[in-house]
């Protein structure tokens, strides 16, 4: 995971929120979050987001509180080959930043200059919502130490708003102790808020 920090003045955000990749051609589609599982599916099946499910997800989101700034931005990538399983997919990555000094240096920054397809380079990644108005992403913290352990972020819509989304970032639900070689002890907290309302930009 390419880590990006800095202390100079924020860098807008340079991207496409749509990533289409093929390798080949796929040999038959179903709607993503249904009952075939990637490992259950045949050759070439393409997992598609039939329904524009992930649509409403896509963009610029923004918390700003005082001084404290957060940004997230989610990319919806298309017909994306996976090696592993032999199928193409839609999902969705993201990455963030924080500042709480007004916008002026960063605590955090993993938003890239230009955008990686591959989840493994991108702090978020989501392949499937929970239902209508709530999508869970994993999570990638930069700075306190989490191990392997996969924490999550969880974005859903408030009322029947499409502009606005309560985020909550958590820990894993069931954690080791000590973790890494040099057995240290799991990190609890987060360089950047973990409960926030952000607005679609």
């Amino acid at each position: 995971m390419k880590i990006m920090l800095s202390t100079i003045l924020l860098i807008p955000f340079i991207g496409l929120s749509q990533i289409t990749v093929s390798e080949t051609q796929p040999s038959g589609t179903v709607e993503i979050c249904g009952d075939i599982q990637p490992d259950e599916a045949p050759v070439n099946t393409y997992f598609k987001d039939i329904n524009n499910t992930f649509d409403k997800y896509v963009g610029t989101w923004k918390y700003e509180n005082g001084n404290d700034i957060v940004i997230f931005e989610i990319v919806k990538v298309t017909q994306k080959y996976d090696p592993d399983y032999q199928i193409f997919e839609d999902y969705l990555i993201g990455n963030y930043s924080y500042s709480n000094d007004g916008g002026n240096t960063y605590v955090v920054n993993s938003i890239p200059s230009s955008i990686s397809k591959n989840p493994d380079h991108n702090a978020m990644f989501s392949t499937c919502q929970d239902n209508d108005t709530k999508i869970i992403f994993t999570f990638e913290e930069f700075i306190f130490n989490k191990g392997n352990n996969l924490c999550t972020t969880t974005f859903e819509f408030i009322s029947d708003s499409l502009t606005e989304i309560n985020v909550s970032i958590k820990n894993p639900d069931e954690l080791m102790g000590m973790i890494g070689d040099n057995n240290e002890p799991f990190e609890y907290n987060f360089s950047v808020p973990t409960e926030m309302i952000v607005v679609k930009q």
